[in-house]
């Protein structure tokens, strides 16, 4: 999967294969701040929004609650295709 339309040159390194510890606790953390921001969005239908928070929040969780970044990794990606 392409991710031209990330326009955080980090976020989008994390999601091509970046697994260094800074990169990847950023790239959850924006991602979840885009996806809050999403929610507020009344042009994003909320299924969309939804769909974003809760892999974003998948991500997050297999990361801080599991130690797992491949798993992070693949829910960020979730978050970024939607």
């Amino acid at each position: 999967m392409n991710f031209e339309h990330v326009e955080d040159k980090l976020v989008r390194s994390v999601l091509m294969g970046n697994l260094s510890e800074d990169a990847l606790c950023y790239a959850i953390e924006y991602t979840l701040e885009c996806a809050l921001k999403d929610q507020q969005d009344q042009e994003i239908p909320f299924s969309v929004s939804e769909q974003r928070l809760c892999a974003a929040m998948g991500a997050a969780d297999w990361w801080n609650e599991e130690g797992n970044p491949f798993e992070a990794v693949e829910s960020l990606k979730a978050a970024w295709g939607v």
